[in-house]
């Protein structure tokens, strides 16, 4: 990645602007969990949670917004999501490592047992980056969106979150990249329109 890197609390313009900017297969994993009509500014009040999401940027652009949700009454499950737009790929190590640094270390101190993440079926660069950082595919999740559309559910667990955090810091250390291309997304979501015609 060439280019500053930054994260900083999610706003509703910058969220508002990725919505209106997003990958294709972000666009088709978000939108279908959403009313009819829903508009990109929609999305930034949406996503946009004081202390639970964050907007990633680069060169001062914002190109990735993501958000960790409680699940429980408890606080001590929660779902993570995120959405980004073509140069989302050029953030996507730096954005692991800053979850790492940040907010790992404190929800394993404070008692997070699960965390878990929806995936469209057809997101498969998403389930690589998943998997690469240590969560556990689940299963099928089927019908979710409003149109029917399969998700998979990945996670982490307690047991899982100490090696998580190691297995992160390997993926800092060695500088692997999940590369996320746009390409590959946009021709998989082309290849699931013309089937679903």
């Amino acid at each position: 990645m060439s280019g500053k890197f930054e994260v900083g609390p999610a706003n509703v313009r910058d969220v508002s602007y990725i919505a209106g900017n997003l990958r294709a297969c972000d666009r088709q994993e978000i939108f279908c969990q959403l009313p009819a009509g829903t508009r990109a500014g929609d999305i930034g009040f949406i996503c946009t949670r004081p202390g639970t999401s964050f907007v990633a940027y680069l060169d001062g652009r914002p190109v990735m917004v993501f958000g960790f949700d409680p699940i429980t009454l408890a606080g001590n499950a929660l779902n993570a999501w995120a959405f980004g737009t073509g140069n989302s790929r050029h953030v996507v190590r730096h954005v692991t490592g800053w979850v790492k640094d940040n907010l790992l270390r404190e929800w394993i101190c404070n008692g997070v047992t699960r965390i878990e993440a929806r995936s469209i079926a057809q997101h498969t660069s998403a389930h690589r980056w998943l998997k690469a950082i240590g969560a556990v595919e689940e299963g099928p999740i089927g019908g979710l969106g409003r149109d029917g559309e399969n998700f998979i559910l990945f996670a982490w667990h307690r047991n899982r979150l100490k090696p998580t955090l190691r297995l992160l810091s390997r993926f800092m250390e060695t500088r692997k990249h999940v590369h996320v291309e746009t390409e590959n997304c946009n021709a998989e979501t082309a290849a699931d329109t013309a089937k679903a015609r």
